[in-house]
């Protein structure tokens, strides 16, 4: 990665705009900078990194990463029940996302509720556990779960995959 100066000058005359989802970017050819934000290059690339440090574009970034993964993952408040989830948590737990939210979090499941205290008690959980799914079927699930703050409250959240072993 290479940094330097330009001014506007160098800028208009060997580099092409280009707007996306994370703000301007810049085509250019050699090292850009302007007086107010550094622009890293790779290649002829050139983003402004500020734009990346923006909380929105961060939430942005999240949403999608989590919406698209290839892993489950569900917010629970302390009252147990799920308050959201991801697309593929509601594949593994053979539901909808109307079906699972608001429902009780271990209803599903053998021998939940003391890793469900563990973490009401604010302690990272790992393991296996087998769910019967909304769907009927049966699978074993791995799982991660761990207190966190959603929307300035206390949740819970799980990230949820199929035991494949």
């Amino acid at each position: 990665m290479a940094h330097g100066r330009a001014n506007a000058e160098n800028l208009h005359l060997r580099s092409t705009a280009v707007n996306g989802p994370l703000g301007s970017s810049l085509r250019a050819e050699g090292p850009v900078e302007d007086r107010a934000r550094t622009y890293y290059v790779q290649g002829v690339t050139v983003q402004r990194t500020a734009a990346l440090a923006d909380a929105h574009i961060q939430a942005t970034l999240l949403a999608e990463a989590l919406t698209a993964a290839e892993v489950g993952l569900v917010v629970w408040d302390d009252g147990r029940h799920y308050v959201a989830a991801n697309a593929k948590a509601c594949e593994l737990l053979g539901c909808t996302l109307e079906e699972l939210l608001g429902s009780e979090v271990g209803s599903h499941t053998n021998a939940a509720d003391e890793a469900i205290e563990h973490v009401i008690r604010g302690r990272v959980t790992r393991g296996q556990i087998d769910v019967d799914r909304f769907d009927g079927r049966g699978v074993t699930l791995e799982y991660v779960t761990f207190p966190t703050r959603t929307a300035g409250l206390p949740h819970m959240a799980s990230v949820i995959w199929e035991d494949r072993g």
